[in-house]
């Protein structure tokens, strides 16, 4: 607040972002081995947002586009907005370079959107060699890698001495990356932020334009304050959503034993396959009951995926054992009678409701 009265004198918009917050952002590509200016960094009002910049930036109607099959469901949307054509890949057990040759062959998609990082909603992690790899294809296929980051701090392994993975950008000069606060920090600070080679900073910045012209003055100061703590900041993080994981890991396990998941390495979800397909049952029935979550039909680009859920481990762990046990009414309830249960509502916008796990 005090730094603001400095910055008030001014007219106030930073369409590009504020010259030190973009160089914070860009030290942080630094310190991970990928050479990065203030001039490679465009600020916008979080990923979403710069998945939406991309999108209008890169994709032309008709363009095809390949996405992982479960994906983060914003991200079809936006891309969707521009009329792209969207190629699904399975991303079960991890990536197949072999698959993703196949599919960039067969369709020249002009972008490739990944989230390599702690995958959203499985929570897999892409190792280097697998980065080298899609990367080389994508290249060779002229089509640009659209890297989704925001979970890439989120490593919950326990190991402080743990190598993460090299950022995808540090394998493909052409990559177009996307990072925000709202997962290492909090989901309250809309600012994320768009890396890119300088060639495409300016369609970038004028598709940026057509949404917004900036975040707030405020939120950007605050980001440059937590950036400058950011190891301790998110080193407090990991421990909590480490402690939350593994309780609602062990919830599941004691109430619903036949829900499937793999312990995910980092990220925030637990992505759960049930033994029958009444996932949007057992959502719709669980909303009745005070609890919302996700059915997997929502992440899945081209259909299917009814036996999944996805359940967040970011909200109070004082709420899961109410949450798992109002959970495994609702799917009692799905195999009682799926027919005679509600439809549940638009799963994309939580507005007022009070969720247990969000």
């Amino acid at each position: 607040m005090c730094e603001l009265g400095a910055h008030a004198r001014g007219i106030g918009y930073h369409p590009r972002g504020m010259p030190a917050l973009r160089e914070a952002v860009a030290q942080r590509y630094r310190d991970r081995g990928v050479p990065t200016s203030a001039e490679n960094i465009l600020i916008v009002p979080g990923a979403l947002a710069g998945a939406a910049v991309v999108a209008r930036a890169r994709v032309r109607a008709g363009d095809r586009v390949l996405i992982e099959s479960p994906t983060y469901p914003n991200v079809t949307e936006a891309l969707r907005a521009e009329r792209a054509r969207l190629v699904g890949i399975g991303v079960a057990g991890g990536w197949h370079g072999a698959e993703i040759a196949q599919a960039v062959a067969r369709t020249r998609p002009r972008l490739a959107f990944l989230i390599p990082d702690y995958h959203n909603p499985t929570g897999t992690l892409m190792d280097d060699a697998t980065r080298a790899e899609i990367a080389q294809i994508l290249d060779a296929g002229e089509s640009t890698a659209v890297i989704d980051e925001t979970m890439a701090e989120l490593d919950l392994s326990g190991d402080d001495g743990l190598v993460r993975p090299a950022p995808f950008a540090a394998y493909s000069a052409s990559a177009l990356t996307i990072g925000s606060m709202s997962k290492s920090f909090w989901g309250g600070i809309r600012v994320g932020w768009i890396r890119a080679p300088r060639h495409d900073m300016e369609a970038l910045h004028a598709a940026s334009l057509t949404f917004s012209l900036g975040c707030s003055a405020l939120d950007e100061l605050v980001a440059v304050r937590l950036l400058a703590d950011a190891e301790q900041i998110v080193a407090a993080r990991r421990a909590a959503l480490l402690q939350a994981r593994d309780s609602l890991a062990g919830l599941l396990r004691t109430h619903l034993p036949t829900w499937e998941f793999t312990l995910p390495p980092g990220g925030l979800t637990l992505w759960c396959r049930l033994p029958e397909p009444v996932a949007v049952t057992v959502a719709a029935e669980a909303e009745r009951l005070g609890v919302y979550v996700v059915p997997g039909v929502r992440f899945s680009v081209g259909g299917g995926m009814a036996h999944h859920v996805r359940l967040p481990y970011a909200g109070d762990p004082a709420t899961f054992p109410g949450a798992v046990e109002r959970l495994r009414s609702a799917y009692d309830a799905a195999l009682r009678a799926p027919s005679s249960l509600p439809t549940p509502r638009d799963p994309v916008t939580l507005g007022e409701r009070d969720a247990l796990i969000a």
